[in-house]
């Protein structure tokens, strides 16, 4: 009996890991788009917690940031931009 319990909470984990890993959206395509669009960011800050994922990238020269948020609290894919005065290279 103890077998039986310890096979199923061991499947259940997994089973709970790998439907978190693959139905969790994340901004992968999203990402990829700006990123054809607008090239390589010139900085990248990225803040993560359970279930919650922000990054932000910038373009400095360009004078815009786009912020991509994924996780358990936001339904699906959010991406929002900042823009402002570029700021040429030095």
């Amino acid at each position: 009996m103890k077998k039986h319990i310890i096979i199923v909470l061991a499947l259940s984990v997994i089973m709970l890991t790998f439907s978190c890993t693959i139905l969790q959206p994340d901004c992968a395509s999203e990402m990829e788009n700006v990123e054809n669009s607008r090239g390589a960011p010139e900085e990248i800050n990225r803040y993560d917690t359970e279930g919650y994922h922000s990054v932000d990238w910038w373009y400095w020269i360009q004078g815009i940031c786009y912020t991509f948020t994924w996780g358990s609290v936001v339904g699906g894919c959010e991406v929002s931009t900042y823009t402002f005065e570029p700021i040429p290279e030095e």
